[in-house]
């Protein structure tokens, strides 16, 4: 979840920094250009594991 954007300068640049917080694990931050809008979406019967399939 982004939990915040900050324009912080560093030196001479001003950098626009996204802190991102998951819902499980630690937080980290990166440049707001790295991220964009996430899509949710079902997954279809087609693309979930079948019993016996070495991925499931």
């Amino acid at each position: 979840m982004l939990t915040a954007v900050a324009h912080e300068r560093h030196g001479d640049r001003l950098l626009h920094v996204a802190y991102v917080q998951p819902a499980t694990g630690v937080a980290w931050t990166t440049a707001v250009d790295n991220i964009g809008p996430a899509l949710w979406r079902e997954a279809s019967p087609a693309e979930e594991p079948s019993e016996g399939d070495p991925d499931s």
